[in-house]
């Protein structure tokens, strides 16, 4: 590991404390709560209200969220690296070169939901009934084909599918809260229009679900039910 002018040893483990995120959405930060969660490392969630946000100074001082605070005070941003950063930590980074390839590319391959939600989510009046068409008829079954091949029945998506790495969080992320979650802004009938388009998600997100009841317990008793 890289050390720099306040850390002169590799770190042994995450130095999370605090996850700020958007109030009223689990966005971005759903993939990184799922995995601290599962490796039972203690975190504090710090909701921030979207117009102080860009009104109040919190995106100069924070940039851009998800934000995690460190235990000495030091901010990390971007949701991709981070993620990285608990994966390695915590064995869900695979050590194999060729596997860690296919974990990062389909990671990235979800990134255009959350970018196009993100705007619909900002959007009024016909523009936002374009974007959420968009999302449900093109920009969900467009990413998920990208990633089809890997949704193996009963399996993890890369390696020999025996091991939960980084990439099965933030698909299952994406079954959890746009597909599963009853309160999701994706309407049943797009939802079910979805998974047609690829039938081997729906046995993934059932096997991600299965494996984070933790965590879906947890944020369903702290009253976290959200659109997306």
């Amino acid at each position: 590991d890289v050390c720099d002018g306040s850390h002169t040893a590799p770190e042994k483990q995450v130095s999370i404390q605090k996850l700020y995120y958007f109030e009223d959405f689990w966005g971005r930060k759903s993939v990184l709560e799922f995995m601290m969660d599962y490796k039972g490392i203690p975190f504090e969630i710090q909701g921030i209200n979207a117009v102080a946000y860009y009104t109040m100074g919190i995106k100069k001082k924070l940039g851009g969220l998800p934000v995690c605070e460190r235990a000495d005070g030091r901010l990390m941003n971007e949701t991709q690296p981070i993620a990285r950063y608990i994966a390695r930590h915590n064995g869900l980074y695979p050590a194999n070169p060729l596997e860690a390839y296919w974990n990062d590319r389909i990671a990235l391959a979800y990134e255009p939901i959350l970018d196009n939600t993100f705007k619909w989510i900002l959007a009024m009046g016909g523009e936002k009934k374009t974007l959420y068409d968009k999302i449900h008829t093109e920009t969900l079954p467009t990413c998920l084909k990208a990633v089809a091949e890997h949704f193996r029945d009963g399996k993890w998506m890369i390696g020999d599918g025996s091991k939960i790495f980084m990439c099965d969080f933030f698909w299952g992320r994406i079954y959890t809260d746009y597909i599963a979650n009853p309160k999701s802004f994706i309407q049943p009938a797009h939802k079910e229009a979805v998974l047609a388009s690829c039938p081997g998600f729906k046995s993934f997100g059932d096997k991600f679900m299965k494996e984070q009841q933790n965590w879906l317990k947890k944020r369903e008793a702290l009253g976290q039910k959200y659109i997306c």
